[in-house]
Protein backbone atom coordinates (compact mmCIF):
# COMPACT_ATOMS: atom_id res chain seq x y z
CA UNK A 1 0.00 0.00 0.00
CA UNK A 2 2.84 2.40 0.65
CA UNK A 3 4.59 1.89 -2.63
CA UNK A 4 1.38 2.68 -3.97
CA UNK A 5 0.62 5.59 -2.29
CA UNK A 6 4.11 6.78 -3.15
CA UNK A 7 3.53 6.30 -7.03
CA UNK A 8 0.55 7.81 -6.63
CA UNK A 9 1.71 11.03 -5.00
CA UNK A 10 4.99 11.01 -7.42
CA UNK A 11 2.09 11.19 -10.25
CA UNK A 12 -0.12 14.03 -8.58
CA UNK A 13 2.86 16.37 -8.10
CA UNK A 14 3.89 15.79 -11.63
CA UNK A 15 0.37 16.77 -13.00
CA UNK A 16 0.61 20.70 -11.46
CA UNK A 17 4.21 20.77 -13.47
CA UNK A 18 3.46 20.67 -17.07
CA UNK A 19 3.83 23.15 -19.08
CA UNK A 20 1.16 24.78 -21.08
CA UNK A 21 -1.01 27.05 -23.62
CA UNK A 22 2.11 27.05 -25.72
CA UNK A 23 1.56 30.10 -27.72
CA UNK A 24 3.01 32.06 -31.05
CA UNK A 25 2.85 35.70 -31.33
CA UNK A 26 3.49 38.02 -34.13
CA UNK A 27 5.05 35.71 -36.94
CA UNK A 28 5.94 37.95 -39.98
CA UNK A 29 8.24 37.20 -42.76
CA UNK A 30 10.69 40.02 -44.35
CA UNK A 31 13.71 39.84 -46.46
CA UNK A 32 12.84 37.81 -49.03
CA UNK A 33 15.92 36.97 -51.27
CA UNK A 34 14.79 34.78 -54.65
CA UNK A 35 18.70 34.72 -54.96
CA UNK A 36 19.72 32.97 -51.94
CA UNK A 37 16.04 31.64 -51.53
CA UNK A 38 16.20 32.66 -47.91
CA UNK A 39 14.07 34.98 -45.89
CA UNK A 40 13.98 36.24 -42.17
CA UNK A 41 11.05 35.70 -39.89
CA UNK A 42 10.29 36.40 -36.49
CA UNK A 43 8.05 35.22 -34.10
CA UNK A 44 7.64 35.32 -30.53
CA UNK A 45 6.84 32.07 -27.84
CA UNK A 46 5.79 31.92 -25.02
CA UNK A 47 3.86 28.97 -22.64
CA UNK A 48 2.28 28.97 -19.33
CA UNK A 49 3.83 27.16 -16.41
CA UNK A 50 7.41 27.23 -17.54
CA UNK A 51 9.64 25.53 -14.87
CA UNK A 52 13.49 25.13 -14.27
CA UNK A 53 15.64 23.09 -11.49
CA UNK A 54 19.06 24.41 -9.90
CA UNK A 55 19.99 21.04 -8.44
CA UNK A 56 22.92 19.41 -10.19
CA UNK A 57 20.64 18.00 -13.37
CA UNK A 58 19.46 21.48 -14.10
CA UNK A 59 16.61 19.92 -15.70
CA UNK A 60 13.99 22.56 -17.71
CA UNK A 61 11.36 22.34 -19.89
CA UNK A 62 10.90 23.80 -23.70
CA UNK A 63 9.22 23.77 -27.04
CA UNK A 64 10.27 21.92 -30.26
CA UNK A 65 10.05 25.00 -32.82
CA UNK A 66 9.86 24.35 -36.80
CA UNK A 67 8.93 26.13 -39.71
CA UNK A 68 7.87 24.78 -43.05
CA UNK A 69 7.03 26.66 -46.64
CA UNK A 70 5.59 25.57 -49.81
CA UNK A 71 6.33 27.56 -53.01
CA UNK A 72 3.05 28.75 -54.46
CA UNK A 73 1.31 26.98 -57.25
CA UNK A 74 2.54 23.58 -55.15
CA UNK A 75 1.19 21.41 -52.20
CA UNK A 76 4.59 20.01 -51.28
CA UNK A 77 5.61 20.99 -48.02
CA UNK A 78 9.19 21.56 -46.81
CA UNK A 79 10.92 22.23 -43.89
CA UNK A 80 13.11 25.44 -43.49
CA UNK A 81 16.47 25.80 -41.90
CA UNK A 82 16.88 27.75 -39.22
CA UNK A 83 19.49 29.98 -38.48
CA UNK A 84 19.53 31.98 -35.21
CA UNK A 85 22.69 33.57 -35.19
CA UNK A 86 22.01 37.62 -34.60
CA UNK A 87 18.68 36.77 -32.09
CA UNK A 88 18.95 37.40 -28.40
CA UNK A 89 16.56 34.75 -26.53
CA UNK A 90 15.01 36.82 -23.64
CA UNK A 91 16.35 36.70 -19.88
CA UNK A 92 16.60 33.52 -18.91
CA UNK A 93 15.99 31.21 -21.70
CA UNK A 94 18.53 29.79 -24.44
CA UNK A 95 18.05 29.07 -28.05
CA UNK A 96 19.42 25.59 -29.23
CA UNK A 97 19.21 24.33 -33.02
CA UNK A 98 18.77 20.58 -33.32
CA UNK A 99 20.86 19.40 -36.66
CA UNK A 100 18.97 16.41 -38.06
Amino acid sequence: MKKIFTILALTCSMLGTKANNILVTNAQISGQNTTNNTALIGFGVSWENSWRTSTNESNYDGAWIFVKFRKNGTTDWRHATINVSGNTPASGAAITVSVT
